[in-house]
């Protein structure tokens, strides 16, 4: 339950699909205000694109939930970002000039995801029923879990039983 929590206006909506996309059970609409500690959810079918300051955005995929727990600026092109993916899918990309600090947290997981650097381009989804979790690093940014680093084209897959496979996607971005 979020509704206790302090709610800071971070961007606005930049695309819904009608009737499909939700913030604490409220349709929403394109240009409304997007705010930290807000459960932000998508129907089947739906999807939804923010856009927070300086281009930086969040594409949630359809059947999502994810709140974003803080979107602090520190100083000009440096973001702090939190967020915390309870079900589905989400792309987060920021410019290339933009320092990315971006920690991610999936539900019932107990270590984080973390990306640092400039032009972060990271992508999660977390499939309840098959209880997996993939994700891929499609920026300049270095993504770390647990003690490995994911370069630019490294995806992975964490199963069920927490077992970590990662690969690489060749000649993709030389």
């Amino acid at each position: 339950d979020t509704s206790n929590l302090e709610k800071i206006d971070i961007g606005k909506v930049l695309k819904v699909k009608k009737g499909k996309g939700f913030a604490e059970g409220q349709k929403l609409k394109k240009r409304n205000r997007v705010e930290t500690n807000t459960v932000y959810k998508t129907l089947a079918g739906g999807d939804l694109a923010f856009m927070l300051d300086e281009k930086t955005r969040i594409f949630m995929g359809n059947d999502s939930e994810l709140i974003i727990k803080s979107f602090l600026i520190p100083e000009k092109k440096s973001h702090e970002v939190y967020i915390q993916l309870i079900k589905g899918s989400f792309l987060y990309q920021s410019l290339r000039k933009t320092n990315t600090s971006l920690t991610v947290k999936v539900n019932n997981m107990a270590n984080m995801f973390r990306s640092n650097g400039f032009e972060t381009s990271v992508a999660f989804n977390f499939r309840e029923n098959e209880n997996d979790i993939r994700f891929v690093n499609a920026g300049k940014s270095i993504l770390q879990f647990l003690d490995k680093d994911l370069l630019l084209g490294d995806y992975g897959v964490i199963d069920q039983n927490g077992t970590l496979s990662l690969n690489n996607i060749p000649n993709k971005y030389e």
